[in-house]
């Protein structure tokens, strides 16, 4: 059987109501949606909240959406990040930034403890750049939006975007100098 796209599943939920679409589209979003605002807000109980809130706020209006293009992610990242960019506003917490996940490839104690080292490393260098910045490495590395789509879920034109990402790009090797030797 064939799997619905999104704009398919949307339409299930807007004609009929249709609670396995609408758990479809939340199962394929929710884990990344958390990890984005949680890359945002460093607090998972927070970021919870705000795709939860999302995702209920999507269901309880989904008779007057009207989706862009085949795919639900582009406007779902743009609310999430308007939401914590507001949630940030509300609470002063521009400064609290968080890391990256490195995924760990092995079980070796020595090379846990060399991860946990670099991921240590690689949080501090996070922690000093602007959030702008910050949301442009997230959307590109980690979650590997295409700059286009990130553009827009930033609310910034595709050359300010890139600006952001190469300043950032730019920030994170002045940081990382001598410390570990990456290229972007």
């Amino acid at each position: 059987m064939k799997q619905k796209n999104d704009k398919e599943l949307i339409e299930d939920i807007k004609q009929s109501n249709d609670i396995k679409s609408f758990e479809i589209l939340l199962e394929r979003y929710n884990k990344s949606g958390i990890n984005f605002v949680y890359k945002l807000l460093n607090d998972i109980s927070n970021a919870e909240d705000i795709v939860q809130d999302t995702f209920i706020k999507f269901y309880e209006n989904v008779k007057d959406f009207n989706l862009k293009g085949e795919s639900f992610k582009p406007w779902f990242f743009t609310v999430l990040h308007n939401k914590a960019m507001d949630f940030l506003k509300k609470h002063n917490r521009f400064d609290n930034l968080d890391d990256f996940e490195i995924k760990e490839d092995t079980e070796s104690s020595f090379e846990k403890i060399e991860t946990q080292e670099l991921k240590t490393i690689i949080t501090k260098a996070l922690d000093g750049l602007p959030i702008r910045q910050k949301e442009a490495l997230i959307l590109n590395y980690y979650e590997e939006i295409p700059q286009i789509e990130a553009s827009t879920i930033m609310n910034v034109s595709i050359k300010a975007y890139e600006s952001l990402l190469s300043r950032a790009k730019q920030n994170i090797k002045t940081k990382l100098k001598g410390v570990i030797d990456y290229e972007f």
